[in-house]
C-alpha cells in the first residue's frame, strides 16, 4: 500500500470538537480519491490550546513525528489566545517556536500555516465579535513568520453556516474546510482545475472533474 502522511498541529478547531470528522480527516479522504495513494490523517490538537501550550505539548513528540516523515504538516493556532488576550509579541514568539520545530519535522515547502479563522455571526462568550480585530493582528504576524521561516500561509473561506457555534466548525465547516485544503495540495501537485473541489453553500461538489476527484457532499457520505 502506498500512502503519504497529513499531519495536523491545532486546537479544538483542528480536532474537529463540534463535528464527528475533523478537516484533516475529509482532506485525506479527499486526496486519496484524487491520487493513486491512502493518505494518512494524524492531528495532534487539543481543545483550549494556546499557541504557547501547542507549542510545549510537541517538545517530546518531534522525533516521533519527525519518524512519520509527513509530506504536508499544517498548524491552525490562536483562537484561544483571544480569551486571554496575548499579547502581540509573546504571541510572535510562541509560534516561532512552533516553526523551529516544524522545521525540524519536515522542509519549508511542506509546511503550510492557516490563517486563524474570523469569528462569525451568533458567536458564543467568552468570544466577542469585537475581538476579530485581534483575529487580524494575529495572521499579519503569522504571515511575517511565514516569511522569515520561508514556509507558506493558506486562508479559509468560511460562512456562518459552517460553524456551530461562531468559532467551531460543524460538521459541513469541517468537510468544507478539508476541501479546501485538499484542494491547495492537489494545486501544488498540478492537478488541480478552476471548477475542481468548488463547493457551493451547503458543501455539495459542484462540476467536479470526474479524472481527479473532488468533495463529496457530507450527505453522501455513509
Amino acid at each position: 500500500m502506498n500512502w503519504e502522511t497529513l499531519l495536523c498541529w491545532g486546537d479544538s478547531i483542528t480536532i474537529g470538537a463540534r463535528s464527528y470528522l475533523c478537516y484533516p480527516e475529509y482532506a485525506a479522504q479527499s486526496l486519496a480519491d484524487a491520487t493513486d495513494r491512502r493518505w494518512h490523517a494524524i492531528t495532534h490538537a487539543v481543545c483550549g490550546y494556546t499557541a504557547c501550550d501547542l507549542n510545549r505539548s510537541l517538545a517530546p513528540e518531534i522525533g516521533k513525528m519527525k519518524d512519520l516523515k509527513p509530506g504536508l504538516l499544517t498548524i491552525m493556532i490562536g483562537t484561544n489566545d483571544l480569551k486571554g488576550p496575548t499579547a502581540l509579541k509573546p504571541f510572535k514568539i510562541a509560534y516561532s517556536q512552533l516553526l523551529i520545530k516544524a522545521r525540524m519535522v519536515c522542509g519549508p515547502n511542506q509546511i503550510l500555516l492557516f490563517e486563524i479563522p474570523e469569528l462569525k455571526t451568533g458567536v458564543m462568550y467568552p468570544y466577542l465579535v469585537s475581538m476579530n480585530a485581534s483575529v487580524r493582528k494575529y495572521n499579519t504576524a503569522i504571515k511575517e513568520l511565514a516569511d522569515q521561516f520561508g514556509v507558506r500561509t493558506i486562508g479559509v473561506d468560511l460562512e456562518d453556516h459552517h460553524l456551530f457555534d461562531g468559532v467551531h466548525l460543524d460538521e459541513t465547516g469541517s468537510h468544507h474546510v478539508g476541501c479546501q485544503l485538499a484542494a491547495k495540495v492537489l494545486e501544488d501537485r498540478g492537478l488541480s482545475r478552476s471548477q475542481q473541489n468548488k463547493v457551493d453553500s451547503i458543501g455539495v461538489a459542484v462540476a467536479p472533474s470526474p479524472a481527479i476527484g473532488a468533495c463529496m457532499p457530507v450527505s453522501s457520505m455513509h
